[in-house]
């Protein structure tokens, strides 16, 4: 069984003190690692903390093409490749509102809870609809659907 958490951290002042206090609770451990150990790191940890803004949310997809759930700020490109439960799509995470230490912490004790059942083939699924052939595929559909529109003007 899974028994660590991963957590994605920028830079930002917020988020190193939001880390500093989850460890500090006892919720995180702090662990170094380089970029060749990440794909095992994701396969063994129980889920992907990501209490940061990122554009597009390519670090969620990286730990649900593991087959991890993630735990991420409700905001930014988590809002585009996190699916919370209660929807029609398998749940791929959970999210929480604030970037505070209590709020990831409640989020935490959600996911810990056992009420939503994640599955990892689900989430591998769901990381491969971003996949790069088919995210050019459809970039294309989309470029020449609006070309095609132009044209017709």
């Amino acid at each position: 069984m899974a028994t660590s958490w991963i957590i994605s951290v920028t830079h930002s002042w917020s988020t190193l003190v939001l880390r500093q206090s989850l460890v500090e609770m006892g919720i995180l451990q702090q662990v170094p690692w380089i970029d060749a150990q990440v794909a095992e790191l994701y396969a063994r940890c129980r889920a992907l903390l990501f209490p940061t803004v990122e554009d597009f949310g390519i670090t969620p997809l990286e730990a649900m093409a593991a087959g991890r759930p993630v735990i991420a700020l409700e905001q930014g490109g988590a809002l585009e490749t996190v699916v919370p439960p209660g929807g029609a799509e398998p749940p791929t995470g959970l999210f929480f509102a604030r970037q505070t230490a209590d709020d990831l912490a409640e989020a935490v004790r959600r996911f810990e809870s056992g009420a939503t059942v994640f599955e990892p083939k689900a989430l591998r699924r769901h990381a491969e609809r971003f996949d790069r052939p088919i995210f050019k595929e459809r970039m294309e559909g989309y470029l020449a659907a609006v070309l095609a529109r132009a044209r017709a003007c």
